[in-house]
């Protein structure tokens, strides 16, 4: 509860601040309030300057900040002198960090942060050891912004620390710092009791880009809480490295089916035909998770292996509308014959969905195949406008000049969409119409 106080006391200053209104004009007023007796008009005047462009605030500022006897008028000091940049406040900021208020040294950690000065590093570094679990909070979160290795070890071990925020900001930041001395303790971090740490050490662990990882992501593409898997298939997605497909492949047949799915996803990057069998096995399979057979359908898509069209000539059949329509998109990736008679089944098939048929006539358009050009025409007079726009669409692409009628008659059809497409499908067969006067 008291963690959860500071911290709404310090974005309410930090708001007051944004918000405060300053001008130039008034600098001298805001100064001289610097010193008024009232405490809150001191801290108001602290957070004006933050928005005066001039660096005769400054000094002022570092005033304040050293000797104020209110607390929260010294934080507010040390917040403006950190959106104000000047590098003169950098060793009073630093001296902030002994301040006996938790509050005004977590600000001047968080102030510290806006500088790219080496000589807050140390300091930030002790403030890992910070008695305020805030302080350690902000340290370990600003340490990751000052690119510095020295910050490396001390961050490895603040892994350890007892509250999970200072964990997973220490795991996020060295991430940041891309040292390898990290991989193996953010390894052991992706078994942390708190999901946000686990999370973080996934992250970090796909910046680093170390193969060693990639093992310890697959096991955490299990995981129950909220963010870890997704962060750790983000992770195994950086890899562009072929040892990770074996293992990816292991995953495929693992118990847990967001584990399935994300190996599924993660082997689209890596395009290895060894992942061709497995994920045709996956695809075929009527019982598995719908969503791990569209991925593994465009990961099929992706390999653009031919064995891979008779499992997807079958799926056309699917009791799952999602499978048959990815294996009716999937089909016109690849340059094969044996799709044309399916698909223009499906094309023709009026119980089907519109959505399917549709994906349908634009495969066979891509296939280039003239068994698809009487039923591309035919399917122009469809009760269904998309059916209609992607028969024109594919028309155009075959370039059969025996579709020359039929599109121009489509040039009348209501939807506006399907008669754009006829008329760009006319233009890729060289047919000018003249609709006003009704010529070619």
């Amino acid at each position: 509860m008291v963690m959860k106080m500071k911290l709404t006391a310090l974005i309410g200053m930090m708001l007051t601040l944004i918000a405060m209104p300053a001008v130039a004009d008034d600098m001298d007023e805001w100064i001289q309030n610097l010193k008024d007796v009232d405490s809150q008009i001191r801290r108001e005047a602290a957070m004006a300057l933050a928005n005066i462009d001039d660096s005769r605030v400054v000094e002022p500022l570092i005033q304040v900040l050293l000797e104020d006897d209110e607390s929260f008028v010294r934080s507010s000091a040390a917040q403006s002198l950190g959106e104000l940049g000047d590098n003169r406040a950098v060793d009073p900021l630093i001296r902030g960090l002994d301040d006996e208020d938790s509050g005004v040294r977590a600000s001047a950690v968080l102030a510290l942060g806006k500088f790219d000065n080496i000589s807050a590093v140390e300091p930030l570094i002790q403030a890992l050891d910070d008695e305020d679990e805030w302080v350690r909070y902000y340290a370990a979160e600003v340490l990751g912004k000052l690119n510095d290795s020295h910050a490396v070890e001390p961050l490895i071990q603040a892994l350890g620390d007892e509250v999970g925020g200072v964990r997973g900001n220490a795991a996020r930041s060295l991430g940041k710092l891309g040292d390898i001395r990290a991989v193996d303790p953010l390894i052991r971090a992706l078994e942390d009791e708190a999901d946000g740490v686990r999370a973080q050490a996934a992250w970090s662990l796909g910046a680093l880009n170390d193969t060693r990882a990639i093992v310890p992501l697959i096991q955490a593409l299990e995981d129950d809480g909220p963010y870890t898997a997704g962060n750790a298939w983000y992770a195994l997605n950086r890899f562009n490295d072929s040892r990770a497909v074996e293992p990816l492949i292991l995953a495929l047949d693992d118990e847990n089916w967001r584990s399935r799915y994300y190996a599924a996803e993660a082997l689209k990057k890596l395009n290895d035909t060894r992942a061709l069998k497995p994920l045709i096995q996956a695809f075929d399979d009527e019982d598995e998770v719908t969503k791990i057979r569209v991925s593994a359908a465009e990961t099929l898509v992706g390999l653009r292996d031919t064995r891979a069209v008779e499992p997807l000539i079958q799926a056309l059949d699917d009791k799952v509308p999602e499978v048959r329509n990815s294996a009716a998109e999937a089909l016109g990736k690849f340059n094969s014959s044996k799709a044309v008679e399916p698909l223009i089944r499906v094309l023709e098939d009026e119980d089907e969905y519109s959505s399917i048929r549709a994906s349908a006539a634009l495969s066979l358009g891509a296939l280039n195949d003239t068994r698809a050009i009487a039923p591309l025409i035919q399917a122009l007079e469809d009760n269904d406008r998309s059916v209609r726009r992607c028969a024109a669409q594919s028309l155009g692409e075959l370039g059969d000049t025996r579709a020359v009628e039929a599109l121009i008659q489509a040039l009348d059809d209501k939807v506006p969409e399907v008669r754009n497409s006829a008329a760009e499908a006319l233009e890729k067969l060289n047919v000018v119409v003249a609709r006003e006067e009704g010529k070619i």
